[in-house]
């Protein structure tokens, strides 16, 4: 993901080790049971494979929290974890896209099951632990493709697409990366930064949480294709909540992402920032209760960023429907990951727009883009697509699992399925921020109302969930609860009159904001936001990210992505308040305030 200018691209690797690659005792344990399983795995009387690959990922990870001065977490780990993905049958139809109970209670669309192995770099080991996990894929692999032409029999399919799309060899080898941070310093920081809070009477609850890893990826498969790839990152979080004096909760966050420690503002800059989540604290709790408005809503820096994310980022995913057993979960998952695949062709967004996703992109002038790699988890280069030109849908981002949209990869498969990376949306003719607050104000006029909204910043469910109910955060993914699906409530928003007066208001949902939404932009600033924030699937895989951050696994598996955006201007969006139940705030007073 990460490292972008230093990646070596070596084509004629497989020639020797003499082509730039340094030798590597479990990239030649892999490449060697790969040889000897394309040889030699098959079953008397049924298929052998077609395609195999081995993925190990080596993990490095620290980890620190801190609330209110204490230190309550400090861990560091190492491990090294094996998948294998087995094919059989043929490109048009193999084992894969296919759900079953029976198999798949832990991964939809990931390479199979997961499996420990050693940290030592043992030859013989590692290749027997390949074998094992081999031998259990393809026998798994023969179960799952009997089954699903055994559903298929009784079915009609409504999509005729193959199961899996050709991609040429590639060799990848990214320079090594750094150690994580060192763990005494990042516990030091977040005990130094998360102190502050005990400034902020109106917090209720905080913390302050660093987490470093350094991600070695090892990946070779029966095409040709290896690569090694090096994914360092920092993400820093500050987390605070309080209660307005109705008893609504209000929530607020900071989020800082590297690539290093060095990538980090300064302490002095971090402190600020922290500073500043008590300010606004305090502001939205003392703000008026917003109830339903109709109208003009400019969505700015962060909040166009996560709206962007949230809402229309999800629909630009190739997805397919899964041939499954069972009926209700077939039902389940027809509505679940629906792309705008038949969109395509037709305008998504005003016509003066263009969205691209580029994973190949380190920079956009002196903004730092962290949401790139060199090459896929299926082994595909990074490559620029052109999502949306003129306001029109020209592609999805899709995987090597061919969908509607996106019949061949984009080179945007990241762990369970395709996901953004880097995300520029451009705007011809962006006005002046003075400009655009009167564009907003002249709508608020021209509808007859008494004011506008700006929202200034929204929650991101990774970061700081809207709702630690489980049944709520599952709702509110699917479309339930009464606000968008997927879509995290305002934690800034303000009320704008037409002499330019701001007022504050909170607790504020959206409803009803899909992408057809964004057909009905209609101005956008001349500058843009550069904003890093880990990017939520849809579907099964959101809910459980969604669990994941909630028990507080934060970033533990969610794409971080980049996306950069002008601030912009809907001509009608419908805010209303939470209709959430909430639970009562704290009986008695904060101790450490009760003096």
């Amino acid at each position: 993901m990460y490292r972008i200018h230093s990646i070596l691209l070596v084509l004629l690797f497989l020639a020797g080790p003499g082509h730039g690659a340094e030798p590597d005792g479990i990239m030649q344990a892999m490449k060697d049971e790969m040889a000897r399983s394309m040889q030699s795995l098959r079953v008397e009387n049924l298929e052998k494979p077609y395609f195999i690959a081995f993925r190990i990922d080596e993990t490095i990870a620290i980890r620190a929290e801190a609330t209110f001065g204490s230190l309550v977490t400090s861990s560091e780990t190492k491990k090294r974890n094996l998948k294998v993905e087995v094919r059989i049958g043929d490109a048009a139809l193999d084992n894969t896209n296919y759900f079953s109970l029976q198999f798949d209670q832990g991964t939809l669309f990931g390479m199979g099951e997961s499996n420990d192995i050693p940290l030592d770099d043992s030859y013989r080991e590692i290749k027997r632990k390949l074998w094992l996990a081999t031998d259990a894929a393809y026998k798994q692999a023969l179960e799952k493709l009997s089954k699903k032409r055994a559903a298929l029999e009784n079915k009609t399919r409504t999509e005729e697409l193959s199961d899996f799309a050709p991609a040429e060899p590639a060799a990848v080898f990214d320079a090594p990366a750094g150690p994580p941070p060192d763990l005494a310093q990042a516990g030091a920081l977040v005990k130094e930064l998360s102190i502050l809070f005990r400034e902020m009477p109106e917090v209720s609850s905080s913390s302050v949480s660093l987490y470093g890893t350094t991600v070695l990826t090892r990946y070779v498969n029966s095409e040709g294709t290896e690569f090694k790839r090096s994914d360092p990152g920092v993400s820093l979080l500050a987390r605070a909540e309080g209660y307005a004096p109705d008893g609504l909760p209000v929530r607020d966050f900071a989020a800082f992402f590297g690539r290093t420690m060095g990538d980090l503002p300064p302490k002095e800059k971090l402190a600020g920032e922290v500073r500043a989540v008590g300010v606004r604290m305090k502001e939205m709790s003392a703000g008026q209760i917003l109830e339903t408005y109709n109208g003009p809503v400019l969505f700015e820096g962060q909040a166009a960023a996560e709206l962007l994310a949230q809402v229309f980022l999800p629909r630009l995913i190739a997805s397919r429907q899964m041939v499954t057993d069972n009926a209700q979960m077939e039902m389940f998952l027809r509505r679940q990951g629906s792309s705008m695949a038949d969109k395509i062709g037709a305008r998504v967004l005003p016509v003066f727009m263009k969205l691209e996703d580029d994973p190949a992109l380190d920079r956009v002038g002196s903004a730092r883009l962290l949401g790139g790699y060199s090459i896929d988890d299926d082994g595909v280069p990074a490559g620029r697509t052109v999502l949306v030109e003129g306001g029109m849908l020209k592609a999805l981002l899709g995987t090597r699992n061919p969908a509607r949209g996106a019949l061949k990869s984009t080179g945007n498969r990241r762990g369970e399925g395709a996901s953004p990376t880097n995300v520029i949306l451009t705007a011809q003719g962006g006005l002046k921020e003075k400009k655009l607050r009167e564009r907003l104000v002249s709508l608020v006029k021209e509808r007859g109302l008494e004011y506008g909204i700006i929202v200034r910043r929204m929650g991101n469910p990774y970061l700081i969930p809207a709702s630690s109910d489980l049944m709520s955060s599952a709702m509110r993914i699917m479309g339930g609860g009464g606000q968008s699906p997927g879509l995290e409530s305002a934690l800034a928003a303000y009320r704008i009159y037409p002499d330019g007066r701001e007022e504050v208001v909170r607790n504020v949902a959206f409803d009803d904001v899909d992408v057809s939404s964004f057909r009905d932009i209609v101005a956008a600033s001349d500058a843009s936001s550069s904003v890093t924030l880990p990017y939520t699937r849809e579907g099964m895989s959101a809910i459980a990210e969604r669990l994941a951050a909630i028990f507080g696994s934060a970033s533990a598996s969610a794409p971080v992505i980049t996306v950069v955006t002008p601030d912009l201007l809907f001509e009608e969006i419908t805010l209303k308040r939470p209709g959430d139940d909430v639970p009562k705030p704290p009986v008695a007073e904060h101790p450490y305030f009760a003096r």
